[in-house]
């Protein structure tokens, strides 16, 4: 499958879902981040696009999902294991939520407050 890097909308990504395309990783972190409502889980900032490009590693499609920051600049939304593996967390789903890189840096590697994002 030869595919061009490009930006595409949150709709038209969840339609390549269905397609089989899309390499296991990537699914899988784009099925959390939708699961979250495309919000960040620490500063709340919603995924405005997608990019896809060739994985690397398969014949398949990843799928980046971002951010713009009020700056305007791209962030992209990262996986974030609530209980950090390193302190005994899994790779489960109910172990991984959305959160966009810049709030994943600064959380590094502890346990947070549960917060409720409104």
């Amino acid at each position: 499958m030869s595919i061009s890097p490009r930006t595409i909308s949150i709709p038209d990504a969840i339609n390549l879902i269905n397609d089989g395309n899309i390499a296991s990783k990537s699914l899988k972190r784009f099925r959390v981040i939708m699961r979250d409502g495309f919000r960040c889980n620490s500063c709340g900032r919603m995924a405005s696009l997608v990019q896809i490009e060739p994985s690397t590693i398969s014949n398949k499609i990843k799928l980046i999902v971002h951010i713009k920051t009020k700056s305007g600049r791209k962030v992209s939304m990262t996986l974030d294991h609530i209980i950090p593996k390193s302190l005994g967390g899994s790779n489960t789903l109910d172990n991984l939520q959305s959160m966009c890189k810049i709030c994943n840096k600064e959380k590094g590697n502890h346990i947070e407050e549960f917060k409720i994002m409104v």
